[in-house]
């Protein structure tokens, strides 16, 4: 059954401010640490973007108007999501959404505009029989094509459903090819790599089955 619970946010508690604050401070203070012993080496790039990424956790802390509010599937705690973003949950990893007054997790069956819902390939898995980009019956499959700079590990594809395999070019230590993935015959556009070996694509309803079926309860 779906949920539809949707949690009121609520201002941030003192508390939760003041441990916000002090992990911006851990932040910075070990990006100025390993920023040091980085650039002796000739590599600052990290210690930069952890400087940004705690200043820019610790000025959130500080904002007036944080709020947060209870994922409607695990209980824990999230904070305002922009009206019309997808973020996942720390803790259960669903996929919630919400406006300037509550979140909630995102419908079943709902398509986003562009590959939005990441799922990640392993070395071998199953598709679902639905269409990456609608969730429809899924009657055809679509190369979606990977490269190099994307991903580094020879994926191969179980043969289940319209789960037609994966060609994998290996040059130069990278890896470069195509990976079939379904669709409907109204669409062809669902799917893309994001990196590594993450497949961001249109449908929410793929991404709960291809989860479902290569559960352990799934293969079954």
């Amino acid at each position: 059954m779906t949920n539809t619970q949707r949690n009121e946010l609520i201002e941030a508690t003192p508390s939760e401010r003041v441990k916000d604050i002090v992990g911006g401070l851990l932040m910075i203070a070990l990006a100025v640490f390993l920023g040091m012993k980085g650039n002796a080496g000739g590599n600052g790039w990290f210690w930069i973007g952890a400087v940004v990424f705690g200043l820019g956790g610790l000025s959130w802390a500080m904002a007036s108007g944080l709020k947060g509010a209870a994922c409607p599937a695990c209980g824990n705690k999230h904070w305002e999501i922009s009206e019309g973003d997808h973020e996942t949950c720390l803790e259960c990893e669903s996929y919630l959404t919400g406006d300037a007054k509550a979140i909630w997790l995102v419908p079943e069956d709902h398509v986003a505009d562009e590959p939005t819902f990441a799922l990640e390939l392993k070395e071998s898995f199953y598709w679902p029989n639905s269409c990456c980009a609608c969730g429809a019956e899924a009657t055809r499959t679509v190369e979606v094509s990977f490269s190099s700079s994307q991903t580094g590990r020879n994926i191969a594809l179980a043969a289940a459903g319209l789960a037609a395999g994966a060609l994998v070019v290996r040059t130069g230590g990278g890896a470069s090819g195509e990976v079939s993935v379904p669709h409907c015959d109204a669409h062809e556009n669902g799917a893309t790599f994001k990196k590594g070996d993450v497949l961001l694509v249109r449908s929410h309803a793929f991404l709960l089955g291809f989860k479902e079926v290569n559960s352990n309860e799934g293969q079954a």
